[in-house]
């Protein structure tokens, strides 16, 4: 089974980082996320939450499909006498003052709930669902309607190190603006050994033979199969192929810079 994931990065790589703080609160006060409390939790934070729970015996299976909240969820796991009786989650609370809750009562959380790439990343990376006025970046009802609580936004930052999306599909890049593929970038040999350049220094460049022209990585066209960067928007679910693009270009107008979409597929 293939699972992919979209991820939008600042073109600008090797410039210093943007302010993702301001970028994330910038999106909750345009109602563009919702904060992520109560029934607009996540609904991959729901299940990273009950598969983290699976030591206690008990897995609701299909019975997440209704679960709408933490508190939808651990209810559940009481009635099947999973959890105690005595752990009392507000309607309204979030992630991770849930997971705060179960570990005053003892219980063990066996991995944090949060995504892979939200572990590596030296903030939260809190999973936002999208918000009413998130509408105008699908092209029509049908695709927001199938979007607005399945699609999850979350603003990663790495200061250690840079985060690469990159996947089985991954395809040499283009000089911009054509249709030549770059297989050899010398000095450094295949696109690989450049990415591997770039993610060590990012001010790296590629000189084109031709014209002189120093290129960043990501100035070449990796046609979104590709991309790098200290900060970048993760969004998880299905919102129709318009959708990442649509968002980059807002997202471009609030940072004030270009935004690339990358997609990264595994299998």
């Amino acid at each position: 089974m293939t699972q992919s994931h979209w991820f939008l990065f600042p073109k600008l790589y090797h410039q210093p980082p943007l302010d993702w703080d301001a970028l994330e609160r910038c999106l909750l006060d345009d109602e563009a996320t919702l904060p992520a409390r109560g029934e607009d939790v996540a609904r991959d934070d729901i299940r990273d939450l009950a598969h983290c729970l699976r030591h206690t015996g008990f897995f609701p299976g299909e019975a997440l499909e209704w679960m709408r909240s933490p508190r939808d969820l651990i209810e559940f796991f009481k009635i099947n006498g999973a959890l105690p009786a005595n752990i009392t989650i507000d309607a309204n609370l979030g992630m991770t003052e849930t997971v705060a809750k179960l570990q005053e009562h003892g219980v063990q959380v066996d991995r944090c709930w949060r995504s892979i790439e939200a572990q590596w990343s030296d903030t939260s990376g809190t999973r936002y669902v999208l918000g009413p006025r998130a509408r105008r970046f699908f092209v029509d009802d049908f695709a927001w309607e199938g979007a607005r609580r399945t699609v999850a936004l979350s603003l990663l930052q790495f200061h250690k190190r840079p985060f690469l999306s990159i996947g089985r599909n991954l395809k040499s890049p283009m000089l911009p603006g054509s249709d030549q593929v770059l297989t050899e970038l010398s000095p450094y040999g295949c696109h690989r050994k450049f990415i591997r350049a770039a993610s060590t220094n990012s001010q790296a460049t590629w000189i084109d033979p031709r014209t002189q022209e120093a290129h960043h990585i990501l100035d070449l066209d990796w046609q979104g199969t590709f991309g790098i960067g200290h900060q970048t928007v993760m969004i998880e679910g299905n919102g129709g192929d318009g959708f990442p693009k649509s968002l980059a270009d807002f997202l471009a107008k609030v940072i004030g810079e270009p935004m690339i979409v990358a997609t990264r597929e595994l299998l």
